[in-house]
């Protein structure tokens, strides 16, 4: 299992500021820190080779993303699925390059897999450290592991 002191608080900034300062979105870390599976979900990981080699996952529900997608884009597309995962994967960019940064602030050097898009979560919960996060009443998860 990833441990580190502040996995869980700088989980939670690097949402805050992607997604207040993107989608005007508020961030709460979720009461109930346990895993439920979302039915209609899409997930996506991503491996982060230095400082440390680890292994983080964001599992978040369609239609939060869908709802997300269609604010950011104001119309401006037809939102597909293929949209809908693109821009999770962006999302998990932008989120893992932020935890690394509030984890390991000395680091200069930092490198990241390209994100790999999965039908259902890959991690098993009794070797990962699990951080769930609330917005608009959904839950979502991020995950982080040193299984590769």
């Amino acid at each position: 299992m990833f441990e580190h002191d502040k996995l869980a608080e700088v989980v939670l900034e690097s949402c805050e500021v992607t997604f207040e300062e993107m989608l005007f979105y508020e961030v709460l870390m979720a009461e109930n820190q346990s895993y439920s599976a979302i039915e209609d979900a899409i997930v996506y990981t991503i491996e982060v080779e230095t400082p440390v080699h680890y292994r983080l996952c964001l599992i978040m529900p369609k239609d939060m993303v869908s709802e997300m997608a269609d604010m950011l884009y104001a119309g401006a597309m037809e939102i597909t699925d293929d949209i809908l995962i693109d821009f999770v994967a962006e999302l998990l960019n932008t989120f893992t390059g932020r935890i690394v940064s509030g984890l390991f602030p000395d680091e200069q050097d930092i490198f990241l897999s390209i994100p790999e898009h999965h039908e259902a979560m890959p991690f098993d919960l009794e070797k990962s450290h699990l951080v769930v996060l609330e917005v608009d009443d959904s839950k979502l998860y991020v995950m982080a592991t040193e299984e590769l």
